[in-house]
């Protein structure tokens, strides 16, 4: 009983140790960016606070070529996701995204293989260069609020995504960094054919 005690105990230590980090501000409460991971993959939940410090952002290739990792779930105090954050982390066949998340950095799912869909929240307002680019087996990418600034390609190489919005959101046209997008009504089940506007 001892020992069952002592390993819940130790558990979340053991999860925050397979991160590393720097700090965005000293004073407390002080916030820290994920720079990288070195835990066993599988499915990965980013805990909100490593080591009393809470997690504002994911990186630059924080995760990058992390073949191992099966789905992430990044917690409600992120606000930004770097550069090639997530890049060729092939296995990866979810993303949880939350909405705090304002902004993605470029090829942040660079060949991102095992992706076929992803739900982008509301909060965000940019996404960087190629954000999708090579995730070839991606169909389908929901996006809950208003259609996002970005400066190049989103989906290079995805050749079969749709781009879903709801109805009542703006700035979306017949197609979004290149492919065609519908409308999403997410409670019925079914979706219409965008027109151009």
């Amino acid at each position: 009983m001892r020992l069952l005690l002592l390993f819940v105990l130790m558990l979340p230590a053991v999860v925050q140790a397979q991160y590393n980090y720097s700090f965005d501000t000293y004073i407390p409460p002080t916030t820290i960016t994920i720079t990288g991971y070195t835990g066993s993959g599988g499915a990965v939940n980013i805990p909100n606070w490593i080591n009393g410090n809470l997690v504002v952002a994911i990186g630059d290739s924080a995760f990058i070529g992390n073949g191992s990792l099966t789905s992430v779930s990044i917690p409600n105090s992120v606000k930004s996701i770097g550069i090639e954050a997530f890049d060729d982390c092939y296995n990866m066949t979810s993303v949880t995204i939350p909405n705090s998340v304002t902004s993605f950095g470029d090829f942040a799912f660079l060949n991102c293989y095992g992706l076929t869909s992803v739900m982008i929240p509301n909060s965000v307002t940019n996404i960087g260069d190629n954000l999708f680019d090579s995730c070839n087996n991606l169909t389908a990418v929901y996006f809950q609020g208003n259609a996002p600034s970005f400066n190049s390609a989103v989906f290079n190489y995805d050749n079969f995504v749709t781009v879903y919005y709801l109805p009542e959101t703006t700035g979306w046209g017949s197609t979004f960094g290149g492919r065609p997008t519908a409308i999403w009504v997410p409670y019925t089940c079914t979706t219409i054919t965008a027109r151009s506007i």
